[in-house]
């Protein structure tokens, strides 16, 4: 993903960055605000979703307290991430 650095919010250099060099990355706070890509503001998981999308990853979701776990796209990611989390155990 090509992202202009004059016109996009600066920790968004800082997290391409980061995951560049292999680090594990935690968002907190509030993570329904838009950001600035590219001189486009966007909310941030729509951002999230389009960043690593470009970078192949099949699957991208978060989760919060309220809603629990979400696929960013859930009608084209749900088959991966069945394949991806495997079969489920009752706990027996």
């Amino acid at each position: 993903m090509e992202i202009r650095h004059d016109v996009s919010s600066q920790w968004i250099s800082d997290f391409h960055n980061q995951l560049m060099r292999g680090q594990c990355l935690i968002i907190d706070g509030n993570v329904l605000d838009h950001i600035l890509l590219n001189g486009e503001y966007m909310p941030l998981p729509e951002f999230l979703n389009r960043y690593f999308r470009t970078t192949g990853v099949e699957v991208v979701g978060w989760y919060d307290i309220v809603d629990g776990f979400r696929l960013a796209e859930p009608n084209e990611m749900q088959a991966a991430f069945l394949r991806a989390a495997g079969p489920c155990s009752s706990g027996a």
